[in-house]
């Protein structure tokens, strides 16, 4: 909520400390000189403390009265809030009382109705809010490391004004809103696209009169439910009575633009006519959101966009042809707005800006190095980090030194440099390796389809007490971020950056990429899994469990052990695994490559059993076919002829059946099971069989030669040889020529 300067004269404390309890009820930070808790107390250098307090300031209320007028500090409170570029609210608490100063702005006579000047009172703080305040404490840093820029940090966004007006006025002009779609900003990683629109775009539109702003939401897992939870929240600033449960019960009906209207209705003056929704990081609609969720998301947005609503997402450019192709987002109309790289001359902007504001020196040339040895845009969330490094601990007044400069490494090795020291603090907290950390690091990385790394969001309550305790590090020194989400606090990766401009991490998620593929394909299966309550139509089984199991390097450990009946101690309160109808008896899972959650867990574990249960059932009735053949062949001793013909027919229908339990899992054996079903007993059923399992089967045939098993296979340009290598470095070539043979 906003953060409010109650100006008054000391003869009209009774009214100051009125208007105060207003404030506080309604959710504000108020400041009152009198006040017992945080006013000016015995001892305090009070010039200084009302100075802070005005630059901390988004909105000052001023109390007009003779007594106001008259006094010179008053008159100067309202000067310096001015000065400040604070919101002023002026409040008449005698009638007809004007100040020369604020004689042109509009009024609250809190002498005719004091109840609707509250009301009127408490809806220009909710926009003050929105737009995210015009104050800025002083013991606030202006520069946000690997994170983007909030709303209200837009005091200290600096270098993108130009974006911003394009981006308004496109939102305002007649054309956008008479063909909606979703405008997309398209700019690669580490331009500044979030920042642009939760510093930049948010605050001039929340604002404007005829709109209205939603916090930007992140997509993540669950989207719906994001959308959801910052509805409800806006609604109760509106004083509805709307939850979250509420409100995801009526986006499941499809009802989003009923919601959107009664929210606008709710709004206070004049009616605003837009709701302006931003999903930052659109791409996780593709990195971490199922199927049937993203088309779920994407179908309430095109209802929407029908209504009363505008939607603007960002975008990497590398996943922009994805959203397009994507048979989800079909339904979604899309235009996209380009965001390059800063220019060097606006990267002395980004620095200069912030440390202007939060009254920061720097030394004399500091800028032309930052900008040099940025160079260009590129490298911005480096320069960022940089400053808020260089920035740590200096209070308004100070100084940013050029030497504290050279022993952070520069833009290039500050995050470098910070990241080994985290990495050091780590293994010292925890007593384990490095490359142990950094597999903790790997739960918070996914790899999409063309092996792009971004970032993945998890519950802290998910981690073991002794992996929070190593990454603590990386979140003291900001590159790890905590947050809240649907009441849960989630940790993940502040920037991109981090995970590319670090060697140790790019390394490794290089080497796992495809485990962390497949444990982002495993997550989503058993979200859906535990969805459809446990339904064991979800479960994987055949080919594809066998390929996860592979890729993560997962197996599941022997033991007689019943989990269902270990202690209670072994699961940690709080952090229960989703109950599993499926008994464990046959051992836990154990992941080499990566870390898995625990639904994730259960997940593979039920597919495994599963699977295994399918399996069985196959070999019961194979033997049971078997058992049938040897019956024929006892019965054929007394009719031979008959009996040879019964044989091999019987013996030919278990090898067929047995071949097609066999295909997918050893499609060489079981062509061979159909060439003797064939040889035994020529007929249309064991030909059509053995045709069959030649036609849905890729393998071709084996190609033998090496003792150990190829370890490497190449075509040549033409395609008319072969080559295959093995481990002893014996290397065979092929004709080709023939593709009948």
């Amino acid at each position: 909520m906003a953060r409010v300067f109650v100006s008054h004269s000391g003869t009209d404390a009774l009214l100051a400390d009125e208007v105060h309890r207003w404030l506080v009820d309604d959710g504000h930070e108020s400041f009152l000189d009198q006040d017992l808790y945080d006013g000016i107390r015995v001892g305090d250098q009070w010039e200084q403390r009302l100075h802070e307090r005005l630059r901390w300031a988004d909105a000052m209320v001023c109390l007009i009265t003779s007594a106001y007028i008259a006094s010179p500090w008053c008159t100067a409170e309202l000067a310096i809030a001015q000065s400040c570029g604070s919101r002023v609210l002026p409040v008449r608490g005698e009638a007809k009382a004007d100040h020369p100063l604020v004689k042109s702005l509009q009024h609250l006579d809190i002498t005719r109705d004091a109840a609707a000047a509250r009301a009127k009172l408490a809806a220009e703080l909710l926009r003050v809010d929105a737009a995210g305040g015009s104050g800025w404490p002083d013991d606030r840093s202006p520069f946000p490391g690997l994170r983007a820029l909030d709303t209200d940090e837009h005091l200290v966004f600096f270098g993108r004004s130009h974006e911003v007006h394009q981006l308004i006025t496109r939102l305002r002009s007649p054309a956008e809103q008479a063909e909606r779609a979703v405008l997309v900003i398209v700019g690669p990683s580490g331009c500044g696209k979030s920042s642009l629109v939760r510093a930049g775009l948010l605050p001039v539109m929340a604002a404007d009169a005829d709109w209205w702003t939603l916090p930007a939401i992140l997509p993540g897992t669950q989207p719906v439910a994001a959308l959801a939870r910052e509805l409800a929240a806006t609604a109760r600033q509106l004083d509805l009575s709307w939850t979250v449960t509420d409100v995801g019960h009526r986006l499941d009906e499809g009802h989003l633009t009923q919601l959107v209207d009664d929210l606008l209705l709710a709004v206070t003056g004049k009616r605003r006519r837009q709701l302006l929704i931003v999903v930052d990081q659109f791409e996780e609609l593709l990195t971490q959101t199922g199927r049937e969720e993203r088309a779920r998301f994407a179908e309430l947005l095109h209802g929407a966009l029908e209504g009363p609503v505008q939607v603007v997402a960002t975008l990497r450019p590398e996943f922009l042809d994805q959203v397009l192709a994507s048979p989800d987002f079909a339904v979604l109309p899309i235009r996209t707005q380009t965001v390059r790289p800063l220019l060097p001359e606006a990267l002395r902007a980004v620095i200069e800006g912030p440390a202007d504001r939060a009254g920061m020196v720097l030394d004399e040339d500091l800028v032309a190095r930052l900008v040099a040895d940025t160079g260009g845009g590129e490298a911005l969330p480096l320069l960022a980090y940089t400053l808020a490094q260089l920035s740590s601990g200096v209070q308004r007044g100070g100084r940013l030194h050029a030497s504290r400069y050279e022993q952070l490494g520069g833009v290039q090795g500050a995050l470098a440099r910070q990241a080994d020291m985290a990495l050091a603090d780590a293994t010292a907290a925890g007593g384990r390796e490095r490359d142990q950390v950094i597999r903790e690091l790997l739960r918070l990385v996914t790899v999409d389809e063309q092996g792009r790394p971004t970032r993945w969001r998890i519950r802290r309550e998910e981690l073991p007490g002794s992996v929070i305790k190593e990454l603590q590090p990386f979140v003291d020194r900001r590159l790890l971020t905590t947050d809240s989400e649907n009441g849960h606090v989630v940790l993940g990766v502040a920037h991109e950056a981090f995970l590319s401009e670090w060697p140790p991490l790019s390394e490794a998620i290089t080497a796992t990429a495809s485990a962390l593929r497949a444990r982002r394909q495993v997550e989503q299966a058993a979200d859906a899994w535990a969805e459809d309550g446990l339904a064991p139509a979800r479960l994987w089984e055949r080919g594809q469990l066998a390929a996860a199991l592979s890729d993560i390097g997962a197996r599941l450990r022997r033991g007689r052990e019943d989990r269902r009946t270990a202690p209670a101690e072994a699961v940690p309160a709080g952090k229960r695994r989703v109950p599993s109808r499926w008994p464990r008896w046959h051992g836990s899972l154990v992941a080499d490559h990566v870390e898995l959650n625990a639904r994730a867990r259960d997940f593979l574990e039920a597919s495994i059993h599963h699977d295994r249960r399918r399996r069985g059932r196959a070999v019961t009735v194979l033997s049971v076919l078997l058992a049938l053949a040897v019956g024929a062949t006892a019965v054929a001793a007394a009719q031979q002829r008959e009996a040879e013909k019964g044989q091999r027919l019987a013996t030919a229908r278990a090898l067929v059946a047995q071949a097609e339990a066999m295909l997918d899992d050893d499609p060489q054996t079981a062509l061979r099971l159909n060439q003797a079903a064939e040889y035994l007993h020529p007929s249309p059923e064991t030909r059509a069989a053995l045709v069959n399992n030649v036609l849905i089967t890729p393998y071709a045939g084996t190609l033998a030669g090496h003792d150990g098993g190829a370890t490497g296979v190449a075509f040549d340009a033409g395609g008319q040889v072969l080559a295959t290598a093995d481990e002893e470095g014996t290397v065979l070539l092929w004709n080709m020529a023939d593709p009948a043979r």
